[in-house]
């Protein structure tokens, strides 16, 4: 009993150290839960906004079109893009493999040739290769082949980041699509 009234007696006298010192305490204790609420967003962060990268090719009687998607969240900072063929030899884009000059008035409607040092926003892609086909010309539609024959060999690599600086597993893409026979008129 007699400690409770020396406890009584010590908080009656010492009131103002005993409200400064329990301020302390609560600043403390607040500046430790901000500091691991701001660790725990970051870390949250980090973990979210992850690019994923996706090549998508179509193959189509009047249209070829390959487009490279960033389709997760965040930026994909792409660093470097190589195109391989079956034999290993590598090229810096897809154009570089196909033939520059095309029979007739037949043309690229558009061409990728960058080969990194580029970002790619959050749900946005880029056309790597599109050529389009007049179907009433016979030249065109074997230039088709030869060039559907061309890409069902290649496969695209993407090395790239997210704005973290984190490097993401490389992704790759084989082109086989375009062997397939079932395109024929």
């Amino acid at each position: 009993m007699d400690y409770l009234i020396i406890i009584t007696n010590f908080f009656k006298i010492n009131w103002q150290a005993t409200i400064a010192f329990s301020a302390l305490i609560v600043s403390v204790a607040t500046a430790i839960i901000t500091y691991r609420t701001f660790s725990l967003q970051r870390l949250h962060n980090r973990k979210s906004l992850k690019p994923f990268l996706y090549i998508a090719p179509y193959d189509y009687e009047n249209c070829l079109k390959i487009l490279i998607k960033n389709e997760g969240v965040g930026p994909a900072i792409i660093k470097k893009i190589t195109v391989k063929n079956k034999e290993y030899d590598t090229k810096t884009n897809i154009y570089r493999w196909l033939p520059s000059k095309l029979p007739g008035k037949m043309d690229y409607s558009e061409y990728f040739t960058r080969s990194g040092d580029f970002v790619l926003k959050e749900g946005k892609c880029e056309t790597m290769l599109e050529l389009r086909i007049n179907l009433e010309i016979s030249e065109e539609i074997k230039e088709r082949e030869k060039i559907r024959n061309i890409l069902k060999d290649l496969t695209v690599a993407v090395e790239y980041e997210d704005i973290y600086e984190n490097r993401m597993q490389d992704y790759k893409r084989s082109l086989k699509l375009y062997a397939r026979e079932d395109n024929q008129n």
